[in-house]
Parts: C-alpha cells; sequence; structure tokens
C-alpha cells in the first residue's frame, strides 16, 4: 500500500509548479500488514527522482543502442554486398586469366614443336648448304674444265683454219704449177689430193671443235642458271627462318621483362653450363674458305647466333617457374600479401596464392628441378617443395596425394601431386608458392608474364 507524501507536510498553495512537481516526486510510504503488525517502506523525493533519472538514461540507452546496433547491421550488409561484387568481379578477372594462361600454354607448346622444326630444318640446311657449297665447287672447277676446253677448241679452230688457208694456198700454187708441168702431172695430182684430203680433214677438225665448244657453253649456261636457283630457294629458307626466330625471340623476352628478370645474366649463367666444345682437328680446304666468305654466309652465321640465343633462352624458361601449378578450370581464393586468416580472423602475411578446384586435380611441377621435400609438415599438410636453378623454390601445400620422392628429379609439367584438403585448411584447394634466396615472391606475376607462351 502507497501512500502519497503530501499528509504528511505539503506543498504551499502559493506555488502551483512546485505543487505539481512535489506530488510527482513527493514522499511515499508502501505499508506492509503482516498479522497484526504493520510496517512500511518509505521512497524519498531524492530516491523517486534518481530512480526516474535512471530510468530514463537506460531508455535512452536502449533506443541508442537498438539505433546503433541496426545501423552496423546494415553497414555490414552494404559491405557484404560490396565484397561480393569485388569479389564476383576478381573471380571473372581471374577466370579471363586462367583462359589467357591456357592459351598461351597451347601457343608455348605450338611455339616449341616450330623451333623443334625449325632446328630440324636448319640441321637439314645446314646438310644441303655444305653439299651445295660441294656441287658449287665442283660445277666452278667443272665450268674452268669447260672454259678451258672452249679455249682449247677455239685455238684448235683457229689453228684449223689457218691451216686450211695454208693448204688451199699450197693448192692454188699446186694448180699453177701443174698447169705449166704436164710430165709431172701424176704426181703433183696426187700431191693435191693428199692436200685436198688433209683440207677436208682440217675443216671436219674445225666444226668438231665448234661443236664441243657450242656443247661447254650450253653446260656453263645450265650450271649457272641451277646455282641462281640454289641461291634464291636458300635466301627464302633464310627469310622463313629468320622470321620464325625473332617471334620466338620475342616472345621470351617479353616474358623475362615482365617478370623483371636480366635476360643477359639468365643467358649468361646457361651458357656457362653448356660450354663444352671438341672434336677432331679437320683442316680447311681453300675452297671452303671461299665459299663461306660468299654472300650468305653472313645470314647463316647471324642464324645459328640467333638460334642458340633461342635455344638458351628455352633452357632458362623451362627452369624458371613460369608456368601455372594446374590446368583446366580453377579460382583464385586468396591472393599473395597481408589477409585475415581464414581461421582464426588475424591479420598475417599469405607467402602464396590459393586456387581451388577439384579434389584430386593434378597439381604440375611449374619448372625443371629437384624434389628436396615430400612428406607431411605441420600447417601445409602433405607438401612438396623443389629446387630450381637460379636459386628458386617451389612450394606446393594441402595435397591430397603425393606422387614423387625427395630427391627425385622432375620436368616442367609433371604431375607431382593431387589437390586436396590436408593441413590447415578450409577446403579442397592448393598453397602455392615461389620463394627466390628465400625470400616469397607473388606467384601471379610469374604467371601472368608467361601467359601469352606457357
Amino acid at each position: 500500500m502507497a501512500q502519497d507524501g503530501n499528509h504528511a507536510g505539503g506543498s504551499s498553495p502559493e506555488h502551483p509548479a512546485g505543487r505539481a512537481g512535489a506530488g510527482l516526486f513527493a514522499e511515499k510510504r508502501i505499508f506492509i500488514r503482516s498479522g497484526e503488525r504493520m510496517r512500511y517502506l518509505r521512497l524519498s523525493r531524492r530516491a523517486q527522482i534518481a530512480a526516474a533519472a535512471l530510468g530514463a538514461a537506460l531508455t535512452c540507452w536502449t533506443a541508442f543502442a537498438t539505433v546503433s546496433l541496426a545501423t552496423l547491421y546494415a553497414e555490414r550488409a552494404a559491405q557484404g554486398e560490396a565484397v561480393a561484387a569485388l569479389r564476383a568481379g576478381y573471380e571473372r578477372r581471374l577466370a579471363r586469366e586462367v583462359a589467357r594462361a591456357e592459351a598461351a600454354q597451347d601457343a608455348m607448346s605450338r611455339l616449341r614443336e616450330r623451333v623443334a622444326a625449325l632446328d630440324a630444318a636448319l640441321d637439314s640446311e645446314r646438310g644441303a648448304v655444305i653439299a651445295a657449297r660441294a656441287d658449287r665447287a665442283a660445277a666452278q672447277a667443272e665450268a674452268a674444265a669447260l672454259r678451258e676446253r672452249l679455249r682449247q677448241a677455239v685455238a684448235e679452230r683457229e689453228a684449223a683454219r689457218r691451216s686450211a688457208e695454208a693448204l688451199r694456198r699450197g693448192l692454188d700454187q699446186a694448180r699453177r704449177r701443174l698447169a705449166g708441168l704436164d710430165d709431172a702431172a701424176e704426181d703433183w695430182g696426187a700431191t693435191v689430193a693428199a692436200v685436198a684430203e688433209a683440207l677436208d680433214s682440217a675443216v671436219a677438225e674445225r666444226d668438231a671443235a665448234e661443236r664441243r665448244a657450242a656443247e661447254a657453253a650450253e653446260k656453263l649456261a645450265a650450271l649457272e642458271n641451277r646455282m641462281r636457283e640454289d641461291e634464291a630457294r636458300r635466301a627464302r629458307m633464310y627469310a622463313q627462318l629468320e622470321d620464325a626466330m625473332q617471334i620466338g625471340l620475342g616472345s621470351l623476352e617479353r616474358i623475362f621483362a615482365r617478370a623483371g628478370m636480366d635476360v643477359e645474366k639468365l643467358i649468361g649463367r646457361v651458357r656457362a653450363e653448356y660450354s663444352g666444345a671438341g672434336g677432331p682437328f679437320i683442316p680447311v680446304e681453300p675452297a671452303s674458305l671461299d665459299a663461306e666468305a660468299g654472300s650468305d654466309a653472313a645470314r647463316v652465321t647471324s642464324l645459328i647466333t640467333g638460334l642458340e640465343r633461342l635455344n638458351l633462352m628455352q633452357v632458362a624458361a623451362a627452369r624458371l617457374p613460369l608456368a601455372a601449378p594446374l590446368r583446366g578450370s580453377y579460382r583464385l581464393t586468396s591472393g599473395f600479401g597481408i589477409r585475415r586468416d581464414p581461421k582464426n580472423g588475424r591479420r598475417r602475411m599469405h607467402d602464396g596464392v590459393d586456387v581451388a578446384s577439384a579434389r584430386g586435380t593434378p597439381i604440375l611441377a611449374t619448372a625443371d628441378g629437384v624434389v628436396t621435400y615430400a612428406g607431411w609438415q605441420r600447417g601445409y599438410g602433405r607438401v612438396v617443395k623443389i629446387r630450381h636453378d637460379f636459386g628458386y623454390e617451389t612450394v606446393y601445400a594441402h595435397l591430397d596425394k603425393i606422387r614423387v620422392k625427395k630427391g627425385e628429379r622432375v620436368a616442367q609439367g609433371d604431375r607431382i601431386g593431387d589437390m586436396g584438403n590436408s593441413g590447415r585448411s578450409t577446403g579442397v584447394h592448393l598453397h602455392y608458392e615461389v620463394r627466390n634466396g628465400g625470400r616469397p615472391i607473388n606467384p601471379l606475376r610469374y604467371i601472368e608474364a608467361a601467359r601469352n607462351v606457357f
């Protein structure tokens, strides 16, 4: 039972506002009856004001907290939509990059096949050039012999002509003498017959020499025509080889430049490892030296130098982690750099990239190298580590199955394991790292650099 405190000592009737305030927060008593006993609880004006203030403050705080929580949920929903949009855009970009990478791998395969065909063609043409040089030397020798025979035939013809002229003069003299010497007619007749026979023989020899000279001139013209055709064919072949070589060199140089590598330094290191030379000493004939000084010698030398550079760059590319660690469709689930840990939500450095696909997807070596670790490692689960040339190392973690052993040598594109979910992982994916000198490098930098080739 509550009792208003106005019964004890009310407000003055001269102050209505004070009377209202006193009525609202006037002292109150709550009576409690228990049998014959009665007790009461006294609520002073100050206690009522404090309770009212506390209630008002609690109501305001509740309203503020409700509004703040609603605002926070709205902001988080907006952020979630923005993140979803960004992730969708990123996945679309990744899909495009994956398609480019697959197309680049096909292009690189075709380029390698074309370079191999060009190498074979160059080897074949080297033999053809050597044979052509030998044929040319033989043809030149034959032409010189034909020229000598022609000169001799011309000389013989001139000698026969002079002999015929002399015989004609002798015949004329004999006829004149025959006219004045009847008693020596028979002797002179024999003489004239012998002279005529000699004249006929000289004329026949002259005609034969002329025929031989004509035949030699025809053979020389045919030989020179064949040599011109051979030179034109070699020029076309050299042009095709030069075009293909420039395409291959340009593609690989762009790859190394995008990856931030020193091309000349890489080529120098590879050349130092492939610098062996030897073989028996074979002296060069003077004719070979003359052939080497021909117009196509410089092009052949340039082609050999360019193909050597192309081969060295291909060797370097195969020994660098430029390829993608898997083929087919996949998506990037986590990039390189600082991120929120998927397990505890804390910010930490992510030393590689995570790519997701179906369980059991073949995982491929991205470069030639030697397996330095193949087993279980805390955090990584089933992991394979490969040491490559030039101080590079690649790591393939969370595998479902390992298909290589420590110490095994692998080539670029070899299957080293299957995608899985082992170790500290939230789902089926591959954690892929690239390190140089122990320092982590963004793998996408190398994969994107080679997307038009591998």
